[in-house]
């Protein structure tokens, strides 16, 4: 046969299976309302997916081979006795299917060609390897699709080289211009299978993340050729539109560094790096780092070099770069070894940080007064400053009192975090002396302080007015320390919403004396603690907080605003069921929470105390009952029992008025007997 009669063949045959196609389309189209679904799946469960599809009412489902062990009840499941045409159809008919998950994608062809039609789909994840017949059957929907913005390889192997080249092949057929976002997140990828598919991310210039978390596989040494390939890549690209790289966890050397960031600085859009967790970097790749940050037209606004071993060396190398950044927001230089040569590095660079708003040196080895003095230094320059993380840095009271010296001039900082340490009372004085009014949140866990530390704490909070939240966990502070703070709630300037005790030992004297001092709070909504060890005694104390039921205005006088007591994390472990009631009920804010717990609390409504005020009180209370009606929906009272309620409270007015009008009369005719008595002994006079 000729190479025409041969192209000619070819062309019949794709012909005919376009026809095919379309006549399978009008097929489902006629039948797709009154299709039996049980018919045309293994489950009901699967039916109950394609019914949602054919509805259109689903937003995201899975495809999963039958080997999957947890499947959602919006995932398909394919098992033998499944039409997969009619699968297809669905999903290439919807208009609000958002987010596809894949582990097993059938070979069906009319399944493919629906899948191909789909113009909905916006997120795609796979986690598994598809094998090369998957992923060539993802080609069409790639080659159509204009709404898909973000592809996400997760939790799947693609240690073998034949499943990285699939990938890579799939990647580089076509530029999908939809696509922005790119994930490969533990996949247990080999070096050279990913410098296959970083190759072939050079027809992909419009992505504008990449992300590539923890690809290392345990029998690979990964991070050199992979990264070097990338790297060119990123070179290669035509008006690159990447703004967020993220390489964490990964064995990039400094040749790899080297390589990315010849590949960075042709990415002129690049606003977000983060290169955590990759130890094997040395002086050599931060100074290539460093180079490249100095470039008046790379404009980085986040930077993350978390867990990197980074040393006072390698600090100063990157230091270099640091200050000429003058766009950058954000700095995580967290689970490092700076120490104090380091850190004195790291404040000479912040004197261009105008735009830094978040620096985090949490877990640095040690800091003393030297390195803090140069920290406190360089304050004043990063004078939009609004988080500064330093835990667990074995901070004493002489490295706090040489920092607070610069925050004493700082107006902008609102959440410091000094957990960790070894902070005592002579720090505290210093910090509160500094009178950081713009502070909100304050971390002071596990740290030095005890019952005299919490004395000078409070004495200084007037100076912290405005702190929103603050953290005192895991100190050595006893119900007498507990006494004390609790005059913080007491003070009209208290801006407290949350504070923080877990890790103390809370009994139920404890339990009795933060009850106690809440009352009459209006700001504290969550108050954490360990409650393993209060009883029924010390709960009783937090229930009178809560709702106290002596009287229908102790209730209305009761806290409304307290939400959480107890563990952070949302162990209800040993709270009583009434306890959380209540503080479910002060979250509800489509109720009026204290009318909730006083009927409630009160079956009748006494209102003789009320009689004072006469008549002017009648109509008070009927609008009261017009308000109380909102929140039958949480007593659960029926509408019958209610109007007696009601009919109750305004008829005891009712049998009082007759009382009112006779006292009434007898106090004004007293009145004018003794008026008129008056005027006669005048007259004799």
């Amino acid at each position: 046969m000729s190479a025409v009669e041969e192209t000619s063949e070819r062309e019949h045959q794709s012909l005919c299976t376009i026809t095919s196609l379309r006549n399978m389309d009008e097929h489902y189209e006629e039948r797709a309302r009154d299709v039996n679904l049980e018919d045309i799946t293994s489950s009901e469960y699967n039916a109950f997916v394609l019914e949602m599809l054919r509805d259109d009412e689903l937003k995201g489902m899975g495809i999963l081979g039958e080997d999957f062990d947890w499947p959602d009840e919006n995932d398909f499941v394919v098992r033998e006795g499944d039409n997969l045409g009619w699968l297809g159809y669905f999903i290439g008919n919807s208009e609000q299917l958002e987010s596809l998950w894949l582990s097993h994608l059938p070979g069906d062809d009319s399944f493919r060609q629906g899948l191909a039609r789909n113009q909905s789909i916006q997120k795609l994840y796979i986690y598994s390897d598809l094998g090369e017949a998957g992923f060539q059957s993802l080609a069409p929907f790639f080659r159509n699709t204009s709404t898909l913005r973000d592809l996400v390889f997760t939790g799947s192997d693609i240690s073998s080289l034949e499943c990285a080249q699939n990938i890579a092949l799939l990647l580089s057929r076509y530029q999908i211009k939809s696509l922005k976002s790119l994930e490969f997140e533990e996949n247990n990828i080999s070096d050279e299978g990913f410098a296959e598919i970083a190759r072939a991310l050079s027809v992909q210039p419009q992505l504008e993340e990449l992300n590539l978390k923890y690809l290392n596989a345990d029998s690979f040494t990964f991070g050199r050729h992979g990264y070097v390939a990338l790297g060119t890549t990123m070179k290669s690209w035509r008006s690159p539109s990447l703004k967020k790289l993220v390489i964490r966890g990964s064995d990039i050397d400094d040749r790899g560094m080297q390589a990315l960031v010849e590949g960075m600085a042709n990415c002129f859009n690049l606003e977000h790096l983060n290169l955590g967790g990759n130890d094997q970097i040395t002086v050599v790749g931060f100074r290539a780092l460093s180079a490249l940050v100095r470039s008046k037209k790379f404009c980085l606004q986040s930077l993350d070099v978390s867990y990197m071993s980074i040393d006072a060396d390698e600090m100063t190398a990157l230091a270099d770069g640091l200050a000429s950044m003058k766009s950058l927001k954000s700095l995580d230089l967290s689970f490092n070894d700076i120490g104090d040569e380091g850190l004195q590095a790291l404040a000479a660079s912040l004197t261009n940080s105008n735009d830094l708003e978040q620096l985090d040196v949490s877990c640095n080895g040690s800091f003393s007064a030297i390195g803090l003095k140069s920290l406190a230094h360089a304050l004043p320059e990063a004078s939009n400053l609004k988080e500064l993380h330093l835990r667990s840095n074995s901070i004493n009271d002489e490295g706090l009192k040489a920092l607070a010296v610069g925050l004493t001039t700082h107006n902008t900082l609102e959440r410091l975090d000094l957990s960790r340490n070894a902070i005592s009372s002579d720090g505290l004085q210093a910090l509160t002396a500094a009178n950081t009014s713009s502070l909100r949140w304050l971390s002071l866990e596990s740290n030095a302080i005890d019952d005299e530390a919490v004395k000078v704490l409070v004495e200084g909070m007037e100076n912290l007015c405005n702190v929103e939240a603050l953290t005192l966990s895991r100190n050595r502070v006893t119900a007498s320390g507990l006494s004390v703070l609790i005059n913080i709630f007491h003070r009209e300037s208290c801006s407290l919403k949350e504070i923080d005790l877990d890790g103390m030992d809370i009994g139920d004297g404890e339990a009795e004396v933060l009850a106690e001092g809440s009352r009459g709070n209006t700001s504290l909504t969550k108050l954490f603690c360990d409650q393993r060890n209060v009883t029924a005694l010390g709960w009783s104390a937090f229930s009178r907080l809560l709702c106290d039921t002596s009287s229908v205005n102790n209730t209305y006088l009761s806290n409304h605003t307290l939400e959480v007591i107890g563990c952070r994390y949302g162990s209800l472990y040993g709270i009583p069921s009434s306890i959380q009631r209540y503080l479910k009920l002060n979250k509800q804010s489509q109720y009026d929470v204290p009318i909730c717990k006083i009927l409630v609390s009160h079956s009748t409504l006494d209102m003789t105390p009320f009689f004072q005020w006469r008549l002017k009180l009648l109509p008070l209370v009927v609008a009261w009952f017009e308000r109380a009606r909102s929140c039958l929906g949480y007593v659960e009272e029926s509408m019958t029992s209610f109007e007696t309620r009601e009919l109750s409270s305004v008829y005891q007015f009712i049998r009082g008025l007759p009382l009112l009008v006779v006292d009434g009369l007898y106090n004004q005719k007293s009145t004018h007997t003794h008026s008129k008595k008056r005027k006669l002994d005048q007259r004799d006079k």
